[in-house]
C-alpha cells in the first residue's frame, strides 16, 4: 500500500537533462524518498540502507521533519529535508512514496528533473495522468518503475506462463475475493479523507488485483459493472463484475471485514486456485483428474526480499539503465478499468436507509 504524508504541490518548473545526473558518485546513486510513511519504513528504508555507498547519498523528504529525522536516525541516513524543491537536480532517482494523489505530480517534477522514477501503487489516481507521466519518461529517456509487488511473486509470474501455454483452454469464470479490516499504520488519514474525487479500496487493494488480471489475461478484459458502499467519501466494500470474452470475472474487496483472500480460474480443461497472499504455491485440479501444487521459484523465502529484488532493479536502472521490473506503462490498463469502474458505479442496495426518508423514523408496514 502507498504511504506518507502530504508533500507539498509546487509549481512545475521544466529541466532540461544535461549529461550524467550530478549526485552520481561512483557506481552508488543518488537516491531521494518523497513521504517518510510506513512503506518508507518498513519497506523501502531497510533495503536502501543496506548499502553505506547508496545510504551515504540517500535524501528523505517530508513535510513533517521530525518524523523524517527520526526516520533518518534510525537507518543512519544524514539527508533530511522539509520539502523537494531545489532538491531534485542532485538526485539520480526518486521514490515517490506519498499518497495516491500526489504520486502524478511529484513523479513529474522528479522526471522534469531529469531522474528515474520509482512510484508506489497505484501510478497515478487516473489512467490519463498515468500515460502523461509515461509518455514524460519516454521523452526525457528516464526509467518509470511502479511497485507493483505481486508482480514479482514466484506463483504469479508461474500463472502467467501457466495461462499463455494454453493450458486452462478457454477460461470460463474468474472469481477473486480479497478483503481484511484496515489495520495499516497509515502515518496519515488520506484513506478516508471525502474531499475532492475520493476514491477508496478498488482504487488501493483493486490496483493490485486488476493489475494481475490484466497482465495474466491481456488487455481483452472489459468492464460490466460495479457496486459499492459509499455514500459519498471513499468506498470500503465494492463487487466489480468484468467479462472476457463472454466469460463473467467477478471481484469483491473489503477493508471492513475478512473475506476469503482467494481466487479460482476456471477453464474448459480444469481449475486453477489459490490464496492471495501466498507468493509460493497454487493449485492446479484439470478436469477429470488429481490436483497438484503449482509451484513459483522458492528464491523468495521472506517478503522483505521483494523490497530488495525491487530496489536492486531501481538502483541499476539509476546507475547502468535498463527495463524496470514494472514499467509504468504495463499498469495503465488495469488503470483504465478501475477509471471505467468509478464512472458507473452504484451504491449497494440499502433497504434500511428508506428510515431515513421517513417523517417519523418508522417505515410503515406494507
Amino acid at each position: 500500500m502507498t504511504q506518507g504524508v502530504e508533500l507539498v504541490q509546487t509549481k512545475k518548473t521544466h529541466v532540461q537533462p544535461a549529461g550524467p545526473p550530478v549526485g552520481k558518485t561512483g557506481d552508488a546513486p543518488a537516491i531521494c524518498v518523497l513521504g517518510c510513511g510506513a512503506i518508507t519504513e518498513s519497506f523501502y528504508l531497510p533495503a536502501l540502507t543496506e548499502d553505506p555507498k547508496v545510504r551515504d547519498l540517500l535524501l528523505l523528504v517530508d513535510p513533517d521533519v521530525e518524523r523524517a529525522r527520526a526516520m533518518a536516525r534510525r537507518f543512519g541516513v544524514s539527508q533530511v529535508a522539509e520539502s523537494h524543491q531545489g532538491k531534485l537536480a542532485s538526485m539520480d532517482g526518486v521514490i515517490v512514496a506519498t499518497p495516491h494523489h500526489l504520486h502524478h505530480p511529484l513523479s513529474m517534477d522528479a522526471l522534469e528533473a531529469g531522474c528515474h522514477v520509482l512510484c508506489e501503487k497505484p501510478l497515478a489516481v487516473r489512467a490519463d495522468d498515468a500515460v502523461e507521466l509515461v509518455e514524460e519518461a519516454a521523452t526525457r529517456g528516464r526509467a518509470l518503475a511502479v511497485n507493483n509487488t505481486r508482480r514479482l511473486y514466484p506463483i504469479v509470474q508461474e500463472i502467467r506462463r501457466f495461462i499463455g501455454t494454453g493450458a486452462l483452454g478457454r477460461i470460463r469464470r474468474i472469481e477473486i475475493e480479497e478483503g481484511d479490516p484496515f489495520e495499516w499504520p497509515a502515518a496519515s488519514g488520506f484513506y478516508f479523507q471525502a474531499e475532492g474525487e475520493p476514491r477508496g479500496v478498488l482504487l488501493d487493494l483493486g490496483a493490485h488485483v486488476l493489475d494481475l488480471l490484466s497482465w495474466w489475461l491481456g488487455p481483452d478484459v472489459t468492464f460490466i459493472d460495479c457496486r459499492d458502499d459509499s455514500g459519498g467519501g471513499p468506498e470500503a466494500v465494492t463487487f466489480l463484475r468484468l467479462a472476457l470474452d463472454g466469460a463473467p470475472v467477478d471481484i469483491r474487496l473489503s477493508r471492513l471485514s475478512s473475506l476469503s483472500n482467494r481466487y479460482r480460474i476456471e477453464g474448459e480443461k480444469g481449475v486453477l486456485d489459490g490464496e492471495t497472499g501466498d507468493w509460493q504455491r497454487a493449485r492446479w485440479t484439470p478436469s477429470g483428474g488429481r490436483s497438484r501444487t503449482l509451484r513459483g521459484s522458492p528464491t523468495v523465502v521472506a517478503f522483505d526480499r521483494f523490497a530488495r529484488i525491487l530496489v536492486t532493479n531501481f538502483l541499476h536502472l539509476c546507475t547502468e539503465g535498463g527495463e524496470p521490473l514494472v514499467p509504468g506503462r504495463t499498469v495503465v490498463p488495469s488503470l483504465r478499468l478501475i477509471d471505467r469502474a468509478y464512472a458507473a458505479r452504484r451504491r449497494f442496495d440499502m433497504p434500511w436507509l428508506s428510515l431515513a426518508t421517513s417523517p417519523t423514523g418508522v417505515v410503515a408496514d406494507a
